[in-house]
């Protein structure tokens, strides 16, 4: 699912626009949502970072895998508060859930990695983060491919057939990626050394911020900690 997002957030329309007018709106919902409690300002955020998903041309596809990992995870906080009883807790937390993962899927679905650890490059103290960061993408990426390779080789020869046994053949494509990872390591290595590795990214990207948008999200936010405060 990382390279299909990154690949996705490669040929967006708005992979041109500077990331910090993405970051910028998407830090503006994210706290905005975690901190008020009403309702209608949570579905408001929702409808506007929905339009702007739909202005971006974002697969809904995607968008939707986004939605259901999202709840899923909010089911754990869920099932403590149905034993209280708090209705308004529940539908609160899944608005939460909703805005939160139509912003995230906003942001990944638009600007890729590359053009974040770029931002975070320019400066000296952050570099190191941004380099980190990036060697960790393509060292999921590795996994992610073995883990979906592995999976498929097992559940072509007849795994995954009952729940016992998806139980302990997922359990072995897990000991068996992690296994794989480890022998081939060296190999990994070798190839770094022979190319002279030194564990820097250089990046070569221009962007530039464009002054009626980022007037809009400085009015968005404002008006929107304005209606948190007064509510």
């Amino acid at each position: 699912m990382i390279r299909e997002i990154n690949l996705h957030a490669r040929i967006n329309k708005n992979t041109s626009i500077h990331p910090l007018e993405k970051i910028m709106i998407t830090l503006i919902s994210l706290i905005l949502c975690s901190y008020t409690v009403n309702i209608y300002i949570i579905c408001i955020n929702i409808l506007l970072i929905s339009v702007l998903v739909l202005r971006a041309e974002i697969p809904l596809v995607i968008v939707k895998k986004f939605l259901m990992i999202g709840l899923t995870f909010s089911l754990i906080s869920i099932i403590p508060i149905l034993f209280i009883g708090n209705n308004t807790s529940i539908v609160i937390i899944v608005l939460r859930t909703l805005n939160g993962a139509m912003t995230i899927s906003l942001l990944s679905l638009t600007t890729p990695l590359d053009h974040i650890i770029a931002l975070i490059s320019k400066s000296e103290f952050l570099r190191d983060i941004g380099d980190i960061a990036k060697s960790m993408e393509r060292f999921l990426i590795l996994i992610e491919d073995d883990f979906n390779i592995t999976f498929k080789a097992v559940k072509s020869r007849g795994g995954f057939n009952g729940y016992k046994k998806s139980i302990r053949d997922f359990g072995y494509v897990c000991s068996l990626v992690i296994k794989n990872l480890f022998s081939s390591w060296k190999e990994i290595k070798d190839g770094l050394n022979t190319r002279c590795y030194n564990g820097r990214h250089n990046y070569s990207f221009e962007f530039s911020i464009n002054t009626l948008r980022v007037i809009s999200i400085i009015i968005y936010g404002i008006i929107s900690l304005s209606l948190c405060i007064k509510i």
